[in-house]
């Protein structure tokens, strides 16, 4: 059974890699560099990430590494924070939102 399972697999593998991919199909064209932030190309992981703006006499491509947010290598996420979620809705919905401000601050951002 384990080599037909093989087999079968080696078969839908090649012929995955078979199918010719033109060039011109993978590739992006713009007719001009981005002008602001918005319009720029997104690249990243989520750890490291950049916006490509474009552009033939010069290119501008904005980088950020996700500890220069932080201030460091650490753990960012509150373990607080899920239960009091619904109390800073509800004060957001109420308008009081200098109140949701500081739950926020005490158990939604660690250290």
């Amino acid at each position: 059974m384990k080599k037909v399972l093989l087999v079968i697999a080696a078969a839908l593998l090649a012929a995955c890699c078979s199918q010719e991919i033109e060039q011109k199909d993978c590739m992006m064209w713009y007719d001009a560099p981005a002008e602001i932030w918005l319009e720029a190309l997104p690249l990243g992981n989520s750890h490291l990430g950049a916006m490509v703006y474009g552009g033939v006499q010069s290119e501008q491509i904005q980088f950020n590494e996700e500890t220069f947010w932080s201030g460091g290598p650490h753990n960012n996420n509150s373990t607080q924070s899920l239960e009091h979620l619904q109390e800073v809705r509800d004060l957001i919905y109420e308008g009081r939102e200098e109140e949701a401000e500081r739950l926020i601050n005490q158990y939604f951002i660690p250290g």
